[in-house]
């Protein structure tokens, strides 16, 4: 039996579904990344966390390594 991870990383298409009106999207490769990437002031404005029940809007001056992959 397989263990599930609680924390997949998404499908694409789900989240495209759950952004409906968005206008602004990325592209991020993971593979060889350290666990924060700096971002400028520009960039802290488009950053949120997905906390359900909502999206809770952030200005972090880097983005956080909590990746996990099934």
């Amino acid at each position: 039996m397989k263990k599930v991870d609680r924390y997949s990383i998404p499908r694409i298409e789900d989240i495209f579904d759950y952004f409906p009106h968005g206008r602004k999207y990325s592209k991020l490769d993971i593979r060889q990344a350290y666990l924060q990437l700096g971002c400028d002031d520009e960039t802290k404005e488009l950053l949120a966390i997905k906390h359900p029940p909502r999206i809770v809007p952030l200005q972090p001056n880097a983005l956080w390594g909590f990746f996990c992959s099934s």
